[in-house]
């Protein structure tokens, strides 16, 4: 069934959501300032990174008791909780057996994420999970990136195997309207604006025919992607749907260009004014993160900020550092990273001190010189 509904009227935000997601906590997409945030990045079906950042933050214990302090400690996840495995077009193809160390996962860590939001909520805390490129591709019935055990072996109630899956993502099926009313696009808290990968100034030009301010366009990205997973989206906002999801252009869970600007760029710099610069002067946010596109190869050293204001104060910050086991196939294994952010403003990278055994991936015909110099080839969309 699908439903149209006026922009206009209000209905953006609690009320409607109430109304599509009855048994759910309604989650805002612009939130006042907290003492703490942990941010972490792009997880890809690796139930052990998910623990080891939280611990490594220190949010839980042995025993997955909330423990963070403040207890009111806010975790932002940019998305990309599902899908371990990396395809190489004619040389590895995932819906085989040649992946090491494949683990059924994907269900467990986005329940995972769903439990400590309970728990940290009993503590005035949250746990925020964002959506990536993979969750909306899982809903798309796109599986490249699935691996063999998490497709051929997948089960969530009633939903097993492949077409258990297929129907289980598909909007409308249970996990797609469960996802729909526990995630969101994209969030502000205080001065800090999340994101999978980001939102271009040309995305928000676009809906200026809403005529509507410029954080409400925000409020409307996350209500056409809900209403799209719960299949109630009207024919009347295609277009909004095809920016969103189809256009890997402009979506904000697409878009490469924030992940490809140069270290230490100055805000405005070529990289920067455009892209991070006119979005926070629009929006009025202080800093960008994003996920989505690894910086193992393309930065380097994980997590990193750039395009920094004149007081020399970074605007962007990127989180996805390429820790999962997915990415063990381009012989990578960093240690883990999360970004904390104090009192708004503050922010620090905590990095872990010791790594697990290392089990290689696949042999591939990627050379070294094609991982570290030739990012492009690497990083296109469908190698990640």
């Amino acid at each position: 069934m699908t439903e149209s509904f006026n922009i206009k009227s209000g209905i953006f935000e609690e009320e409607d959501f109430l109304k599509d997601c009855p048994n759910y906590d309604f989650i805002p997409t612009i939130m006042g300032a907290v003492p703490r945030i942990i941010v972490i990045g792009d997880i890809h079906g690796d139930l052990q990174l998910t623990i080891k950042s939280f611990k490594l933050a220190d949010l839980i214990d042995d025993e997955l008791r909330w423990i963070a302090q403040p207890p009111n400690t806010i975790v932002v996840q940019v998305g990309d909780q599902i899908d371990s495995c990396r395809p190489i077009r004619g040389v590895y193809d995932c819906h085989n057996k040649l992946q090491p160390d494949d683990r059924v996962e994907d269900m467990s860590i986005i329940d995972f994420f769903n439990t400590m939001h309970k728990k940290a909520k009993k503590h005035g805390g949250a746990v925020y999970s964002l959506f990536g490129n993979h969750e909306i591709l899982n809903s798309q019935g796109l599986f490249d990136y699935v691996s063999y055990n998490n497709m051929f072996n997948f089960e969530y109630g009633k939903y097993k195997g492949t077409q258990g899956r297929r129907d289980a993502f598909k909007p409308g099926g249970e996990v797609a309207n469960m996802l729909a009313c526990t995630r969101k696009n994209i969030l502000i808290i205080g001065s800090n604006l999340f994101v999978h990968a980001g939102i271009l100034p040309k995305l928000i030009s676009n809906l200026d025919y809403l005529q509507i301010e410029q954080s409400e366009k925000l409020k409307y990205l996350n209500i056409i992607v809900r209403k799209w997973l719960l299949n109630k989206l009207s024919t009347d906002h295609h277009n909004a749907k095809f920016m969103f999801i189809d256009n890997t252009d402009l979506s904000p869970f697409w878009t490469r260009v924030y992940g490809s600007i140069p270290e230490k760029a100055d805000l405005s710099s070529n990289d920067c004014k455009i892209a991070v610069g006119e979005i926070i002067k629009v929006l009025k946010v202080g800093q960008i993160i994003v996920g989505h596109t690894p910086q193992l190869y393309t930065k380097g050293d994980g997590i990193n900020g750039t395009c920094f204001d004149k007081h020399g104060k970074n605007k962007l910050y990127r989180v996805d550092g390429g820790f999962s086991r997915a990415f063990r196939i381009f012989q990578n294994y960093n240690l883990i990273q999360v970004l904390e952010i104090l009192n708004d403003t503050t922010f620090r990278i905590i990095r872990d001190v010791e790594s697990d055994e290392f089990i290689p991936g696949p042999k591939t015909d990627i050379s070294d010189i094609e991982m570290r110099e030739h990012v492009a080839p690497i990083f296109a969309q469908n190698r990640i």
